[in-house]
């Protein structure tokens, strides 16, 4: 007699993701290597992207996240990514965080 073994995944609501972009990825059922190959992001540094371990992540890789998930830029950003980033310690801190705003054509 052959043994099967069943899976049970977890609701999305029971479980933990690291960022934005993994809980979309998850959600829409995609894997990481086929987000790899769509947005031409080595898979381990996508597998870095998705972990939170990439403090300032390029915006390239951000837009092409969000063009083949079909979401806007700001889902797939974390809030950190959107706060100011000191890169001379002169420099007062400002407190706002960037707004993104989807560009509308005028005809």
């Amino acid at each position: 007699m052959e043994d099967s073994v069943s899976l049970t995944l977890a609701p999305v609501s029971a479980r933990k993701f690291r960022t934005n972009l993994e809980q979309i990825r998850w959600t829409l059922r995609e894997t990481q290597r086929s987000m790899s190959e769509k947005t031409g992001i080595p898979l381990r540094t996508y597998r870095r992207l998705e972990n939170g371990e990439l403090d300032n992540p390029p915006i390239t890789y951000l837009v092409n996240c969000a063009i083949v998930l079909n979401q806007p830029l700001e889902a797939v950003c974390e809030r950190a990514w959107l706060s100011w980033s000191a890169f001379d310690p002169r420099v007062e801190p400002r407190t706002h965080r960037v707004q993104l705003v989807r560009a509308t054509s005028k005809r």
